[in-house]
């Protein structure tokens, strides 16, 4: 299985959910910023990831984002963001 490299980012609620979720992270990859991971992970391992992370949130109140950048063997995809995010993802079109 080839791994391929995501970016998780997480906003939780509460403290004690919010170190728990650190704690989580910091054993499936490296922090790029203060809630955003960038991770390196076979498919084995991202279902793992997935299922520590849904055993901690709060489905109401905390959120956890994974972004699919790319094959393990390749540079990240570069991103960019300045200022406020976009508030709502664009649909993408797949030709």
């Amino acid at each position: 299985m080839s791994n391929k490299q995501y970016i998780v980012s997480y906003d939780i609620a509460e403290p004690k959910r919010l170190r728990k979720i650190a704690s989580i992270m910091e054993g499936y990859g490296y922090r790029i910023q203060y809630s955003v991971f960038l991770c390196y992970l076979t498919p084995v391992k991202l279902e793992h990831l997935k299922t520590d992370i849904l055993s901690i949130i709060n489905h109401n109140e905390d959120q956890c984002l994974i972004i699919d950048i790319g094959p393990g063997n390749e540079m990240p995809a570069s991103i960019t963001s300045l200022g406020k995010p976009i508030p709502k993802i664009p649909q993408l079109t797949i030709f």
